[in-house]
């Protein structure tokens, strides 16, 4: 039973369906080996799973190769975790559960291999870094504007509630005015009413006692209104003051970010720029090779037809029945007898130019 069951975790079939339980002993599936590869790149799939094709016989997941969960993360200081997917473990370095500079390592490869993993990793986790580091830009930036818009919003908010509030006032002050006018006139009224009737003049007195309270009531309520005005408008320079310094960070924040674009776009023209030198030369080093091949063939035209030798840097004619030299000649050779043969068809009015064309 355990060959059998070895051979199966070897080669599992592709179309047999799978079983997966939990340590709380719950189960999920059937599912094909497709899905249970996707659970173990999702890190759906843990180490302490346990999966079964017929029911009964039961493997630990990472006991399966085909689910490839072979690499292993120190969480902590001799604490260990996995064998997991490789792509689960990157997802728990992007998700922040695991440091990116946690220490990985594949349980499957020899220590060369490892290293070269450990590198990887180095290598996304620095990737990684650099993916935050943008994130927590664009993230400042959107603080900064919606802490912009809240700002805003809150003037918005205080000049409503400030213009409420003048209406209040507003309504109050003519209520006071309407209050002193009627009492004003019922203070006419009991004194034309006669000084005779004491109560009527008694009662004249109450209502001057009321007018004076109405007015300091009325003082009350002026003084009230220009401390509350007060606190408005200090209210209102300090949110302008924090509007000015959110504005000015937002364009520091611009500037931060042209300046890192020019610098890219100055890169790019620089390796432009250097490519293009590298055809230049390219073609310079090809148009020279095609010049030397174009003077072997002439030497060798005429070293074939027997009419030149080279002699102390100088063509001269070879005497008939010379036979041809032998051995492969080198190119500093070659160059060297392009050189004299040009410098022997100049002097006889010619060009290697004008007699290939």
């Amino acid at each position: 039973m355990n060959a059998k069951l070895a051979a199966k975790r070897e080669s599992p079939a592709t179309d047999e369906l799978w079983t997966v339980r939990g340590e709380d002993g719950a189960t999920f599936g059937p599912a094909t080996l497709a899905s249970l590869q996707a659970w173990a790149r999702d890190g759906r799939l843990a180490p302490t799973h346990r999966i079964s094709a017929n029911g009964s016989d039961w493997i630990a997941a990472p006991q399966l190769p085909a689910l490839a969960m072979d690499w292993i993360v120190e969480v902590a200081p001799g604490t260990f975790y996995g064998p997991i997917h490789r792509q689960a473990l990157d997802e728990l370095i992007r998700d922040g559960a695991l440091q990116p500079d946690a220490c990985c390592f594949n349980r499957a490869v020899p220590e060369a291999a490892a290293a070269a993993a450990a590198r990887e990793a180095e290598q996304a986790a620095l990737a990684g870094q650099l993916a935050a580091l943008r994130d927590r830009f664009g993230r400042s930036s959107a603080e900064l504007e919606g802490q912009v818009r809240q700002l805003t919003a809150e003037c918005d908010q205080l000049r409503g509630e400030l213009a409420a509030k003048d209406l209040e006032l507003e309504a109050e002050r003519q209520e006071l005015r309407a209050a002193v006018t009627r009492l004003q006139a019922e203070l006419a009224k009991s004194r034309a009413a006669g000084v005779a009737l004491e109560k009527q003049v008694a009662q004249g007195e109450r209502r001057d006692q009321e007018l004076t309270a109405a007015r300091t009531r009325l003082a009350e309520c002026e003084a009230r209104l220009a401390q509350e005005d007060t606190q408005a408008r200090t209210s209102q320079a300090a949110l302008e003051a924090r509007l000015v310094e959110a504005q000015q960070a937002q364009r520091e924040s611009e500037r931060v970010l042209l300046a890192e674009r020019a610098a890219q776009a100055d890169q790019a023209r620089e390796l432009k720029r250097l490519a293009e030198a590298v055809g230049t030369l390219r073609r310079r080093q090809d148009s020279a090779r095609q010049l030397l091949r174009q003077a072997g063939e002439l030497i060798a035209d005429d070293a074939a037809r027997g009419g030149v030798v080279i002699e102390d840097g100088l063509a001269v004619a070879e005497p008939e029945g010379t036979p041809p030299p032998r051995g492969p000649i080198s190119l500093d050779q070659l160059e060297a007898q392009a050189r004299r043969e040009i410098h022997r068809l100049s002097q006889q009015g010619g060009s290697v130019f004008g007699k290939r064309r």
